[in-house]
This record gives structure tokens, sequence and C-alpha cells, in this order.
């Protein structure tokens, strides 16, 4: 299953909370300072895991994912309690946009907009009610993420010594997440034969293009004329891919990209590529992940001994 696709069942519509307290207490799964987390919530991580997982087939024993899954819903709301003390609330424009930057990924996962809306009613859903649970979600993520990140540094220095250390190992100091679309071009018996390949192959390439530059989406037209089958099937999506992976001809057409743009197809071992990166990490963008989880870690530990939480049964005990 894509992430796409677990971002939408991870943000499916919650059970209809009743309005009677004694239904509504024993649905109650913790509190946390002044907040309360319900069973339903953490149902919804259990299947957020289990999907992460690869699965989707619910556990033969789901007390321990129960309890791993209400201690990540735990974890969450501390953090997101004392972001709110620390941060100021995310502008409507910022909302919107990072809403609007997810839903546009999924109308592209699902062919557009009406097949996303009509996903959505077959789970009981509108898209209208998903975009306001999804505005919630993006707050919380969107407030955690800065109040950690502030409390995140990171010199020149560092990263220098981190690289040298990178280097030392054998290690690449750089990966790019990519999406590509390959058109093949075999080899021929003849030089007549290998020339009209050739020229057919960088011909397709150059078609692919043309889509693209038209406005058809990257990932359609992988799956419409990529020859490389399996990441064809993932809209052309490669995923990281650490520096020096490829020819050097394709290294150079990669290294000159900026995040979100398109090479011009190159010739490689295979055939031609069209690449596009997605994302690129660096050297200093590893450390800082390492730091930025590491001041989670640290954050939460300080938080847990402040906080007043009170876990009620496990269901499945």
């Amino acid at each position: 299953m894509s992430l796409l696709l677990l971002s939408l069942v991870a943000l499916q519509p919650a059970l209809a909370q009743t309005t009677d307290t004694t239904t509504l207490a024993e649905r109650v799964a913790a509190r946390v300072n002044d907040a309360l987390i319900f069973q339903t919530s953490v149902e919804e991580e259990m299947r957020r895991a289990e999907l992460r997982r690869g699965g989707g087939v619910p556990p033969t024993n789901p007390r321990p994912a129960y309890d791993e899954s209400l201690d990540a819903l735990i974890d969450e709301e501390l953090l997101y309690q004392a972001a709110t003390d620390a941060t100021a609330v995310p502008s409507v424009a910022t909302l919107s946009a990072l809403v609007e930057d997810v839903v546009a990924e999924l109308e592209r996962e699902f062919g557009g907009t009406a097949a996303l809306a009509d996903a959505l009613r077959r789970q009981g859903d509108s898209l209208a009610a998903f975009k306001q649970r999804l505005q919630v979600k993006q707050e919380r993520d969107y407030r955690i993420h800065r109040a950690i990140s502030a409390r995140v540094a990171l010199t020149d220095d560092e990263v220098t010594s981190y690289e040298a250390e990178l280097r030392r190992a054998g290690i690449p100091t750089e990966r790019y997440s990519l999406a590509h679309i390959l058109i093949r071009c075999d080899d021929a018996p003849t030089s007549t034969a290998r020339a009209s390949a050739e020229a057919g192959a960088e011909s397709r390439a150059y078609e692919a293009l043309g889509f693209l530059a038209k406005g058809k989406y990257f990932d359609d037209v992988a799956r419409m004329m990529s020859d490389d089958a399996y990441s064809a099937a993932i809209g052309g999506f490669l995923g990281f891919v650490d520096q020096g992976s490829f020819a050097p001809a394709l290294e150079a057409a990669i290294r000159e990209l900026q995040v979100g743009e398109v090479s011009r197809p190159v010739r490689g071992p295979n055939g031609y590529h069209v690449f596009k990166l997605l994302d690129r990490q660096s050297a200093r963008d590893k450390l800082y992940r390492q730091k930025f989880d590491a001041e989670r870690t640290r954050w939460l530990s300080e938080l847990r001994t402040r906080a007043y939480t009170h876990r009620l049964p496990n269901p499945y005990e």
C-alpha cells in the first residue's frame, strides 16, 4: 500500500461519539493532563501501525499492539501540549497550503478529485470532512515539529566533522529520492538495427517528456510508458538512492536537478531515463534528523516526569 493511501486510511473518521456518559467513560483509553484519548483513536493507530509494517491483517493477540499504539498517542499528546505552549498557531494560509498539498497528492494517487471523493464516500466519509480532519492533524504535526526544531542547534563545524566521518566509513554523504521513466534500448545484431533502436528509444523518451510538458502527472506517464515494470506500477517511484549508485552520466543529470524538477532524457546502460527529483538528503539533513530524533526522545522523557497520565485497562486483557 502506498504512503498516500496509508495516510488516507490513517485519517478514517472515528466512530460517532455517544453523549451517554457511562458509555463515553467506558471508551476512554487514557487521560493526559486535561486531555482524553479514546479507544477509537487507539484502534485507528493500531491499524496505521500494522499497515506501516506492511500488513493490514489484525494481529492474533491485539493486546501488545494496543499498548504500543496507546503509548504512541500519549507521547504525541504530551508533545502537542508542550508545543502549544511553545509555538504560535500556524496561519490559515500555511495550514491550507499543507492540506491542499496532501489532497493534491491523493488526487493524483486515486486518479482525480472525483475518484478520491468516491473512495471517501465508500468509507462513509466526504472530502470536506476529510479535509477538516486533515487540517487538525497537520496543525498538530506542524506545531510539534516547530517546537522540537527550535530546541535543535546544528553548526557548520558539526556538519563538516560528520561529512568526514561518513567518508572515512565509505558512506555516501548525499541521497536522492527519485522517480524515473525508463525507455529501454536493447542491443541489436547489426549497426543499422542498433541505430534504429537507439533513435526509437530516444524518440519515446522525448515523447514522455512532451506529455509532462503538457501537464500530465509524472506518475501517470511512468505507468503508461516506463519499461521498468516494477517502478512503473508505483508511478516510477524509486525511493531514496545513495549518491554514486548510478552510471556517471545519470549521476551528473541528477545532481543538476532541484527538488521537483524533471531531467531531459539521459542515456544510461539500459536505455533512456527521465528523472524527477523528489527530495535530496545531504549530510546536514542526516545529522539534523539524528539530532531532531534525539531531542524528541530527551524532551519526551522530561515531559513524562512532569505530566499526569492515567491509563485505563487494556480492553483486550
